[in-house]
C-alpha cells in the first residue's frame, strides 16, 4: 500500500512522538550504537590520515584530533545552516519586491 506524503508525515510524527514519550535512558540506549559509530568516524579518519603521512599517534593525540575534527564538522554545519537561512531570507525579500 502506497502512502501519500501527508500519511508518511503523520506516520513519521507518530513514530517520533512514541519515541519521545519513553524515558531518557531508554532513548539513549536506542541511539547509543549510532552515536558510537558516528564518533568512531572521526577517529577512523584521523588514524587513516596519520598512517598515510607516516605518523604514529598515541591514543591521547588521536582523541584530541578527533575531537577537533568533530567540532569542525559541527561548525561547518552551523555555517551552512546560516548561509541557507540567509539565502531563504534574501529570496523571500526578492519575491516580495
Amino acid at each position: 500500500m502506497s502512502l501519500t506524503p501527508t500519511q508518511r508525515q503523520l506516520r513519521a510524527q507518530l513514530g517520533g512522538l512514541s519515541s519521545a514519550e519513553k524515558p531518557l535512558e531508554e532513548r539513549r540506549e536506542n541511539t547509543s550504537a549510532a552515536r558510537a559509530a558516528f564518533e568512531a568516524r572521526f577517529v577512523r579518519e584521523i588514524v587513516t590520515e596519520a598512517l598515510a603521512r607516516g605518523e604514529q599517534l598515541d591514543d591521547k593525540e588521536i582523541a584530541r584530533r578527533a575531537d577537533l575534527r568533530r567540532r569542525a564538522y559541527y561548525s561547518r554545519m552551523r555555517l551552512d545552516a546560516l548561509r541557507a537561512a540567509r539565502e531563504r531570507r534574501q529570496a523571500a525579500m526578492d519575491e516580495a519586491s
